[in-house]
């Protein structure tokens, strides 16, 4: 008997919903998705490398890139006149040599892959 109640209880119990921004990892209780992630289904997933977004974050949408800069296939990507200078896009500079353009201010992100964005 006791088999069989152990079983209608496993047959009837249901797992845990939580709403957009929370995300859960016992399926017992839901907690609020963490800064620089979202949160849909129950689901924690990563911003973006270099974009950010708040706590409670719901959507791809809420993670956003630094200034100058637009996400671009998963990735953050310079505006057009703009480089990547370490995190950021800075403004490129009036009449770079050709040698500069493509030694000092490459647009080019390398993943931690090592795989090239240009």
């Amino acid at each position: 008997m006791r088999t069989l109640l152990f079983f209608a209880f496993l047959v009837g119990a249901r797992a845990l919903t939580c709403n957009d921004g929370q995300f859960t990892t016992d399926d017992i209780t839901c907690q609020n998705c963490t800064a620089n992630s979202y949160c849909q289904g129950g689901v924690i997933a990563s911003c973006p490398a270099s974009s950010v977004s708040p706590p409670g974050a719901s959507r791809l949408s809420d993670c956003v890139c630094p200034a100058n800069s637009v996400i671009n296939n998963g990735l953050c990507i310079c505006n057009d006149g703009y480089i990547r200078v370490g995190s950021l896009c800075s403004l490129c500079p009036a009449n770079p040599s050709s040698a500069q353009r493509r030694e000092q201010y490459s647009p080019t992100w390398t993943l931690a892959s090592g795989v090239s964005t240009r």
